[in-house]
């Protein structure tokens, strides 16, 4: 997974995926996935939403997960509470993972994570497009690619590959000069 923290800077990349169609609101996200991190911050925004106490969307929306030895983290449940009918019953204060999925560019680091790869149509028909586009502009890269697929991690939530960001911002500056 792709480590941030609170110095990078990060590019989300639903603008770019809606280029390849909007989301098609299938919510196999919000089913699938292992752990969605809540910061404090994001649990106490909820919250508020929710017109409930921090204490009270803890023990009823959480779950305790370790991360990094004994460091205890906040995850929300699974499968997602949130979710009805496909839709996010709080989308506009939804936490930053739901918010990247399934693109996020760390500028920063240069690296990018695209999950869901197979799982999500948006991401795979993107994920699509840029393998066509390295095959045919960068024939080496694709190969590199296609090797680190083999290899790439897949989780409930598809494929999973972290791969460096220049590549990607290549493709995505390509995208917008066809628009």
């Amino acid at each position: 997974m792709l480590e941030i923290d609170e110095n990078d800077e990060l590019f989300i990349g639903d603008k770019v995926l809606s280029y390849f169609g909007n989301c098609l609101e299938c919510g196999l996200c919000c089913s699938v996935f292992e752990t969605i991190e809540l910061t404090e911050m994001e649990i106490q925004e909820i919250a508020d939403y929710l017109q409930m106490t921090t204490n009270d969307f803890r023990r009823t929306y959480t779950k305790k997960m370790r991360k990094k030895g004994t460091v205890t983290k906040k995850s929300l449940q699974t499968p997602c509470p949130f979710q009805q009918s496909s839709r996010c019953n709080i989308h506009s204060k939804k936490p930053f993972d739901c918010k990247a999925y399934p693109l996020l560019i760390n500028l920063t680091k240069k690296q990018a994570i695209l999950t869901g790869i197979y799982l999500c149509p948006q991401a795979t028909h993107f994920y699509q497009g840029f393998l066509d586009y390295t095959k045919n502009h960068f024939p080496t890269l694709f190969h590199k690619l296609i090797s680190l697929e083999k290899k790439a991690c897949w989780v409930e939530s598809g494929l999973e590959l972290t791969i460096p960001s220049e590549p990607l911002s290549n493709y995505i500056d390509w995208i917008y000069s066809k628009k």
